[in-house]
Formats: structure tokens, C-alpha cells, sequence
């Protein structure tokens, strides 16, 4: 089964291998899920969990009477650029050492903070969590969510790294904090070989800039793991609720949007499942008849 609510869920940011702890609804949800279990008279000879917090803590409370296995093999895909395949690493493919370096230190000279975002975790510059309070309030309040005034990159991010170092070899994605929309340009001018973007807004409201790898997306995992797998794009259904999934979805062969998803993902989606919170990947497996 599926964790619950967690606190990027609410945010609508994308986790991947990050860990967001759940938030009180998720925790009301993985009781449900118990009070399910015992009135159905639902045994399990064993159970196991991923490494990440948010599934041990669904599966501690779900499952209080019974020990259970943490694996790290079906922890979350990192969404950019690793894909596993029962505990099997199909293929991790990150920014180099001397990339990285490079940003970082450009960052550094322009003055910018960021963080990166890498499988062992994210990691922040010296003054993200000062700088990032105003930011982190304003995407807050931007995306409509409550207790925008009381967010600080502390509770948005709890397991941000500082201290380590930054220059590092297992980077996705560094994402930082635009002062202006034409830290955004410069970025595209420094890194031309690399995949500059926005997001937090749109167009000059954007609230923050990130650089990754280019030519790397959703789409192109499910075609290496397919490779992998030996099996075909026609089997495939994908589930997504951002425009970072909208390739994904248009490639396979069913893509459903969940219901807490944008207007543009829902207007190219064969299906329109209930949201994350509702039960949506339950109901779309049982419209799609993959559970009775």
C-alpha cells in the first residue's frame, strides 16, 4: 500500500527519493488503513517497508502489533535521472563533479543560496535557511495552502542538510532562490549545456530557478526501464498530478492525472482519477480493474 498525505503532497512539490514526513492527515489515513485491516480480518505473514520515514511511519501504525522489514530496494525513484527495479539500479545518471563545482561556484559569486538535490539527500547552502524564509512563505501563499506565514524552510524541508560539502558527485538537480527573474537568464547564458527552468510561478514570478541534466525526463525512464524489463510501452499506465509528468503520461499508454493535479495534466490525461488524499490511486486501480 501507499503512504498517506505527506508534507510535500500538500505543497504539491514533487518528493521522489527525498523524505517528506506525513502530515497529520496522512497519519489519520494510515489509521483508516488499520481500522480497514482489522474489520476485514486482514492477516500479513510478513511485511516490509522502504527506508524512507514517511513509509515506516504509515507502516508502524498500520501494522503496530507486527515487525516488519525496512528495504531499500523499493525506496522512491528519484523522478530525474535513477531507476530501480527490485533493488536493482537499471541506471543513475547525475551531473558530474566538475559541473556541480561549477554551479555552486557561480552561485557563490552571484550571491544566490540554493540547495541540491541528490539520492542521499538534499543539501544547503550556508544561508538557505535564512534567506529562504520570505521565498518559502511566498510559494506557500502563491500555491494557496494555509499557515503560509508560519513556513520556514525548516518545516517545508526537515531533513535539509548544511555543513557538507557542495561540491559533490551525486547531483540531480540544484535548484536556488532568484532574486530576480534575471538571475534565471544569467543561469541560461552561464549553463547553456545544461537544462536551466523556473518554478514557484510563472514567467518572471517565478520564486526559483533550477539546473539539471538536459534530455532527461520521465518519458525517457520509462523507456529504459521497459528496455530492462523486456517489456512493452502498450502494457504501461502511468499516474502523475504535475507538468513534470505530463511526458510520462502522454507516452504511456494509459495516463491518468489524480484529481489533485493541474489543468494541463488533466486536459491531456486518458483518465481522471480522485485525488491523492482520496483514495485516487485506489479508485483508478479498481476503473481499471487491476485490483476486484
Amino acid at each position: 500500500m501507499h503512504h498517506g498525505q505527506t508534507l510535500f503532497n500538500q505543497l504539491k512539490r514533487v518528493q521522489g527519493a527525498c523524505d517528506s514526513p506525513l502530515t497529520d492527515l496522512g497519519k489519520q489515513q494510515a489509521k483508516q488503513a488499520e481500522d480497514y485491516f482489522a474489520q476485514k480480518e486482514i492477516n500479513f505473514a510478513a511485511a516490509y517497508a522502504s527506508t524512507q520515514e514517511r513509509a515506516c511511519d504509515t507502516m508502524e501504525i498500520i501494522r503496530s502489533d507486527q515487525a516488519y522489514t525496512r528495504k531499500k530496494g523499493i525506496k522512491e525513484w528519484n523522478y530525474r535521472s535513477y531507476i530501480e527495479s527490485k533493488g536493482q539500479v537499471v541506471k543513475e545518471k547525475t551531473l558530474n563533479a566538475e559541473d556541480t563545482q561549477q554551479i555552486v561556484d557561480w552561485l557563490k559569486n552571484c550571491g544566490l543560496e540554493f540547495y541540491l538535490e541528490s539520492n542521499n539527500g538534499l543539501f544547503a547552502s550556508k544561508n538557505f535557511a535564512s534567506r529562504g524564509v520570505k521565498t518559502i512563505q511566498e510559494y506557500i501563499a502563491y500555491k494557496g495552502k494555509p499557515g503560509a506565514k508560519q513556513a520556514t524552510p525548516a518545516t517545508v524541508f526537515p531533513d535539509m542538510i548544511y555543513g557538507e560539502s557542495l561540491y559533490r558527485d551525486d547531483v540531480n538537480k540544484i535548484s536556488f532562490i532568484l532574486d530576480s527573474y534575471d538571475d534565471y537568464l544569467a543561469a541560461q547564458e552561464k549553463f547553456p549545456s545544461l537544462k536551466v527552468g523556473t518554478w514557484g510561478g510563472s514567467g518572471e514570478k517565478a520564486l526559483f530557478g533550477d539546473i539539471a541534466l538536459k534530455d532527461i525526463d520521465k518519458a525517457v525512464a520509462i523507456d529504459e526501464l521497459l528496455d530492462f524489463l523486456a517489456k512493452n510501452v502498450e502494457d504501461t499506465l502511468a499516474f502523475g498530478d504535475a507538468k513534470v509528468d505530463i511526458p510520462m503520461l502522454d507516452h504511456c499508454q494509459i495516463g491518468v492525472a489524480m484529481g489533485n493535479g493541474g489543468k494541463e495534466i488533466k486536459e491531456m490525461a486518458n483518465y481522471i482519477t480522485a485525488s491523492v488524499e482520496d483514495d485516487g490511486l485506489y479508485e483508478a486501480f479498481e476503473h481499471f480493474q487491476i485490483i476486484n
